[in-house]
């Protein structure tokens, strides 16, 4: 009977110790990388709390915040923070605040990169790289690649090369057309430059329209645009909803034939829907500006800008 007490009471602390263990030992949901300065930072993400990888780690709780998600480790002053919005965060560690920092994002399986002057092209396929330039007078070709966060280090004999992928808007200097990554290359002690990735990137997704050949679109009027995978753009202009294909070149983006609804709205609906429409179709390319918008760009000069 004696041991049968002990036993009990072993497994009565082991469920209470169990229960007294912290959120912060469940696995998390999320982890994120940042570049803050010269320095690699990464952050767990959990349900109620952050915590900041490091030899110390340390959970953060939510702050209220005017915009992004704000967390602080408990203290006054607090040793750690770590502060979010979209791909941009600020982190203090250890007391020490870190400067501006930018998510890292794992590169593609599949990427590529061009660039002029001199003209060349890289192709990144798993864990092969191939590398020439317009003349042919540089190139490599290596199944020996090394992927270290944005950069990656390929081998052939005593040939070496590094490339870089910034995800950040490159417009290409020859086309404008714009791309996820800007691309720099080392190779035979030369420096290459350029952009990489797949435009629709940027492009893929929903757009809300927010003016029309420099007219302002009210919120009310529900106007915007998705484009997908499969090439088809689609939306509501206003009034109708819409559908037809789209086609993206190394130097344009044209958008074909759209085909409508045919619901009757009040005349002013009608009025941009129309505009919307014809602008559409006279479409010949793209651009993101600084601050994320998208302006589809006519022949003629006109726009129509776009948000997320």
């Amino acid at each position: 009977m004696h041991h049968r007490l002990i036993i009990v009471a072993l497994a009565v602390s082991l469920l209470a110790a169990c229960a007294s263990q912290p959120e912060f030992d469940k696995q998390a949901s999320e982890t994120r990388s940042y570049l803050c300065g010269d320095r690699e930072v990464s952050v767990a993400i959990f349900d109620d709390h952050v915590r900041i990888l490091s030899d110390e780690e340390t959970r953060l709780l939510p702050e209220p915040a005017a915009f992004g998600s704000r967390y602080q480790a408990m203290g006054e002053p607090p040793a750690a923070t770590y502060w979010s919005r979209g791909d941009r965060a600020l982190v203090q560690k250890a007391g020490e605040q870190l400067p501006e920092c930018r998510r890292l994002h794992p590169l593609p399986e599949t990427l590529k990169a061009s660039g002029n002057e001199p003209f060349w092209n890289l192709i990144l396929e798993q864990d092969a790289l191939a590398f020439r330039t317009f003349d042919q007078e540089q190139m490599l070709e290596s199944d020996t690649v090394i992927r270290q966060g944005e950069t990656v280090h390929a081998a052939s004999g005593d040939a070496r090369l590094r490339a870089h992928f910034e995800r950040t808007i490159c417009k290409d200097n020859m086309t404008g057309m714009p791309y996820p990554y800007r691309v720099k290359v080392l190779f035979a002690d030369r420096d290459y430059a350029g952009c990489g990735g797949d435009p629709l990137d940027l492009l893929r997704g929903r757009w809300r329209i927010t003016a029309v050949d420099g007219r302002t679109v009210d919120g009310d009027a529900r106007a915007d645009i998705r484009f997908d995978d499969e090439g088809r753009v689609s939306g509501r202009a206003a009034c109708n909803s819409f559908h037809g294909p789209f086609e993206i070149t190394g130097e344009s983006l044209r958008i074909g034939s759209l085909a409508t609804t045919m619901m009757a709205c009040e005349p002013e609906l009608m009025r941009l829907e129309s505009r919307i429409l014809r602008e559409l179709e006279q479409v010949t390319r793209f651009g993101i500006d600084d601050g994320g918008r998208l302006r589809l760009y006519s022949a003629g000069g006109r726009l129509i800008e776009a948000r997320r």
